[in-house]
């Protein structure tokens, strides 16, 4: 699901839908955390597959540092918590400014993220 999650952010990149473009990729990386927990054997809440979108920094606080190292685990989790802000404006906030480098931005953090958890021990 993140993999095809960034392929979309791609594309609505390329054709200029920047607000998707954001959404995209914050859902790309939603995905890729969800499954990195979770192969990590934590378990999402009760009648859940996954966990309330604010929580996921604190997710990522509690349970990756021993995978990814101290460092690697902040900036993960600085990103997490950036493209949920992002994701938010993006769908939500007609006031926002989402232009084609803010989506860039988003898309190449997605990757980036990505690229981290699918390294992970």
């Amino acid at each position: 699901m993140a993999k095809d999650s960034l392929e979309a952010a791609g594309q609505c990149l390329r054709i200029q839908c920047y607000r998707s473009a954001v959404s995209r990729s914050y859902y790309a990386i939603f995905s890729a955390l969800t499954a990195a927990l979770h192969s990590k054997g934590v378990a999402s809440p009760a009648r859940r597959e996954t966990w309330p979108h604010r929580s996921l920094p604190d997710l990522v606080r509690a349970h990756l540092p021993q995978r990814l190292g101290r460092g690697r685990a902040a900036n993960v989790r600085r990103l997490v918590g950036q493209a949920y802000k992002n994701r938010v404006n993006a769908d939500y906030s007609t006031k926002a400014t989402i232009d084609a480098q803010t989506a860039r931005r988003c898309l190449a953090d997605a990757s980036a993220v990505i690229h981290l958890l699918e390294a992970m021990p």
